[in-house]
């Protein structure tokens, strides 16, 4: 079997993976920083549902001051989460045992000595919680 060169590193070393010991990601789904907006746009909803007219206008100040003002849309465009299918599961195992975040008692993350980057942002892994559990229009 051929080898090929490191794909990742793990915290003890590079870890050397073949071809078949890849691991395969199936679907990857961002979650964003989008809420304020999201809960505007429900009152907006509800609003003209119940023919509340009077009350669109100043909704619609508020939801175009999220869209118009550069800041704000671009804090509401930078996914803040990612919800990683693997393809088959000991692919999540092993993403899991290699970059798992690890929290101090208080609950924040610990940085690992050698972590998982994007950008300049180092990335927490953790398992997620089990389907039923996650309130998927929240994404």
């Amino acid at each position: 079997m051929k080898k090929t060169k490191p794909v990742f590193k793990a915290r003890k070393g590079a870890v050397d993976l073949s071809e078949e010991e890849k691991i395969k990601v199936a679907n990857v789904a961002f979650g964003f920083a989008n809420q304020g907006l999201i809960e505007l746009l429900k009152k907006r909803g509800k609003y003209l549902t119940k023919g509340h007219l009077n009350k669109i206008e100043n909704i619609e100040k508020q939801i175009n001051h999220h869209t118009q003002s550069k800041h704000l849309c671009d804090e509401i465009m930078r996914p803040v989460q990612a919800y990683v299918t693997f393809k088959y599961q000991n692919g999540m195992e092993r993403c899991i045992n290699h970059f798992s975040t690890e929290y101090s008692w208080l609950g924040k993350p610990i940085p690992p000595e050698d972590p998982l980057m994007l950008f300049d942002e180092i990335l927490h892994v953790d398992e997620a919680s089990e389907p039923s559990n996650i309130i998927w229009e929240n994404l």
